[in-house]
């Protein structure tokens, strides 16, 4: 099927990583600031916004290049801490001249929290393996195209894209998530807009705050216990207990395996009632070829989401629907 086969499919825009590459030595002082922001990382108790703020006051020029990012990476392999990495690789990303960034590097430890609080002007692509929460707190655009660790775009504010395999809680607490590829457990838990085009396993959209919409394949308990004014829509595959404790409104354009209990639902709109009425169909097929446009393009799929504000289409579904204003 085509949700399935989304992971393998690389999307355009940019060229594949040059595995062999070698890179120039960066200079002395920001190698020297990085071992010395390894060294302390133990002493931290594990505070990310203090580490993420460290190491800002220690990168003293004002713009780097991804080439100093991969020299200095190179060089520190070997430390200890080498994978807490992520924290002081962001400050410098933030500081880079371009605004696309392509992370294609190869290393023999996957880095955590790669794309921190990646400011709103950029994207950045990850074409290679990376450790837990990948673009945390991100207010720009986080691609990954590989395999992610757990909390990918954890409390993000910009908006997370996976095409590859991401671990558990992708999207958690985040503004806008779309997935491609496949996400394990939780993905979207308590998210404000979660898109799935790809496969999902169990419980995602759980808490969902405003609006999930499931086109590929989900597991067990898509949009479990979602919040009262949320609203859950499936037009793909949906696992046994759609919708299980949601408040809010279920629409249902294509029936699930089963559902869940549905005594706090708000409105609940099942597969033959959602068949009256055909805006609502074509609502969801032309959003559906949209999304389909991103799937090989980076590009289409920013532009996609950036057109689809969570309100607006929680609006056009009502109206879809002839809900009016205070019954919705």
């Amino acid at each position: 099927m085509l949700e399935a086969m989304a992971y393998k499919m690389q999307p355009a825009g940019h060229e594949e990583p040059q595995k062999r590459r070698k890179y120039e030595k960066t200079e002395a002082a920001p190698i020297q600031a990085f071992v010395k922001w390894l060294d302390a990382v133990p002493r931290m108790d594990e505070n990310e916004e203090f580490e993420y703020k460290r190491a800002q006051t220690l990168l003293t020029k004002k713009s780097y290049s991804i080439e100093d990012v991969n020299a200095l990476l190179l060089n520190s392999q070997g430390h200890p801490n080498f994978e807490k990495s992520g924290l002081f690789i962001s400050a410098m990303l933030n500081k880079l001249k371009e605004k696309t960034i392509i992370f294609d590097l190869s290393l023999d430890t996957k880095i955590e929290y790669l794309g921190y609080r990646l400011s709103k002007d950029r994207i950045l692509i990850s074409k290679v393996p990376t450790g837990s929460s990948f673009g945390s707190d991100t207010e720009g655009v986080v691609i990954n195209e590989s395999e992610t660790g757990f909390f990918m775009c954890h409390l993000a504010e910009g908006l997370g894209i996976n095409y590859g395999k991401a671990g558990l809680n992708l999207g958690d607490s985040s503004k806008n998530i779309l997935n491609y590829g496949i996400a394990a457990s939780n993905a979207g838990e308590e998210a404000n807009f979660f898109i799935n085009v790809g496969e999902t396993e169990e419980e995602c959209a759980r808490f969902i705050q405003r609006l999930a919409v499931n086109l590929g394949k989900t597991g067990l308990s898509f949009g479990e216990e979602a919040k009262a004014d949320s609203t859950l829509v499936n037009a793909g595959y949906a696992d046994k207990g759609f919708a299980n404790a949601a408040g809010g409104r279920i629409v249902a354009a294509k029936a699930p395996t089963t559902y869940g209990k549905l005594d706090s639902a708000k409105l609940i709109f099942r597969e033959d009632e959602c068949s009256k009425y055909p805006k609502l169909g074509k609502l969801l097929q032309d959003l559906k070829e949209q999304l389909e446009k991103g799937r090989n393009d980076y590009r289409e799929a920013i532009k996609a989401m950036k057109s689809l504000k969570a309100d607006k289409l929680d609006d056009r579904i009502r109206s879809a629907l002839e809900v009016p204003y205070d019954g919705w």
